[in-house]
């Protein structure tokens, strides 16, 4: 399990590295290459870790900053017991902070000194003890001055400053992997961001000789809309403030798969059914865990259709099943269900979506900005590329809606019926 969550930070960490190289932000290349130096000291693999830890000491920085390069390459040296290596770099990091109040640092460098010079030099290693004492007086000193209420209580047994001292390294290193994450999901916006204005802006150049391609990308920008984007990084958000990083972690990994699926299938007119049901599910998991599973959902799929061979239009399904979600399922006080049911008769796939929401009437009720918004943006969209399949001789295809009653008369949810022709090329 270990094995695989330092994989995993590895594989994220490289991918923020190479992101900021292409951004250009040295403050990102530089905490991402100590952070790549750190996991694969981690792994084991000392020469990569070195060569990371050295990559940062050349990049145009601050004195001050190249102190943590410093101490990790000591720190590596440390453990790979080389003391005349550890001894130089330790004494490095101590001269980035000469002269300045930045006792922490101090501390953790003087400590590494004081045991490396403990049986070859035991003069030195008490000067480093002294030094090591002298700053803890200081941050005592700091912390009655200024008056913090809950400031560090400093063990004057070494032993127990040293267990204090691991547990906060530890707890910086965790920030350090959330913040990883953090920069990793607004790198994936911008590129998302980036891609979608540039297709668009091809498109409308050619928008008379290409209406059908014009129409696949509304559809992708309505399926990819800045509320979908908002409302998942405030989850990924939410889950970062909370500490909850296998939460994060999951609900990170999963927006990742649905934006390059969606980015991947819109790029054809059709694609197989399986690689829909994929996105359909991968957006209901989110919807579902940002709701706090406020609904259930089914994807029922006949045995008769082969989901492999069978294509459909990318994007055409989504836009009704967040439509029950939104403007039916999340007005509703009680547990709402969703069922999706796919089946074919004869020559025609039939989609039906059926929730057991508030309805139609009491939706235009509410009349909520983001429901006008979301029928513009997706079920427009959606009609308008079934009306032009219609044109391409496409017969049989159509959308019906049928408002449903419970059996006292009241509104009963919504049913949503999408009938493709069967399409194997």
């Amino acid at each position: 399990m270990m094995l695989n969550q330092q994989d995993s930070a590895l594989y994220y960490c490289q991918s923020a590295y190479e992101n900021a190289t292409q951004l250009k932000v040295d403050w990102a290349i530089y905490s991402t290459l100590l952070n790549l130096g750190r996991i694969q000291q981690k792994k084991g693999n000392i020469g990569l870790a070195l060569a990371h830890f050295r990559q940062t000491l050349s990049m145009p920085s601050e004195p001050i900053f190249l102190f943590d390069s410093y101490f990790s390459i000591a720190q590596l040296y440390q453990q790979i017991n080389k003391p005349d290596s550890c001894i130089y770099y330790a004494k490095k990091s101590l001269e980035t902070v000469q002269g300045r109040a930045f006792y922490s640092t101090i501390i953790n460098a003087s400590i590494l000194l004081s045991g490396m010079y403990e049986k070859r030099d035991p003069q030195k290693a008490l000067q480093y003890s002294k030094m090591t004492l002298s700053c803890k007086d200081s941050l005592f000193n700091l912390g009655k001055t200024t008056s913090f209420e809950n400031f560090v209580a400093f063990d004057e047994q070494e032993r127990q400053y040293e267990i204090e001292t691991a547990k906060a390294a530890y707890r910086t290193q965790i920030k350090q992997y959330v913040l990883i994450a953090g920069f990793l999901v607004f790198l994936l916006i911008g590129f998302i961001l980036y891609r979608i204005n540039k297709i668009r802006m091809q498109h409308e150049i050619v928008l008379q000789k290409h209406k059908t391609s014009e129409l696949e990308m509304q559809a992708l920008r309505a399926q990819m809309n800045p509320h979908f984007i908002f409302n998942s990084l405030n989850s990924i958000n939410m889950f970062i403030l909370e500490n909850n990083k296998l939460q994060a972690s999951e609900y990170l990994s999963k927006f990742s798969r649905l934006v390059r699926l969606i980015l991947h299938n819109s790029q054809e007119a059709f694609i197989p059914l399986e690689r829909e049901l994929e996105a359909l599910q991968l957006y209901l998991e989110l919807e579902s865990l940002r709701f706090e599973h406020k609904f259930e959902y089914k994807i029922s799929v006949d045995d008769e259709v082969d989901t492999t061979v069978l294509k459909v239009p990318p994007l055409i399904i989504q836009p009704y099943i967040e439509n029950a979600i939104w403007h039916g399922l999340m007005h509703k006080k009680e547990k709402g269900h969703l069922a999706i049911e796919l089946y074919q008769q004869e020559e025609i796939l039939f989609c039906k979506i059926i929730d057991d929401g508030i309805g139609r009437k009491k939706a235009a009720e509410l009349k909520s900005k983001s429901a006008s918004m979301n029928k513009s943006m997706g079920m427009r969209i959606t009609a308008d590329r079934i009306a032009m399949l219609q044109q391409q001789k496409q017969k049989g295809t159509s959308i019906s809606i049928t408002d449903l009653a419970l059996p006292d008369g009241n509104p009963g949810g919504t049913e949503v019926l999408i009938k493709i022709p069967l399409c194997y090329d």
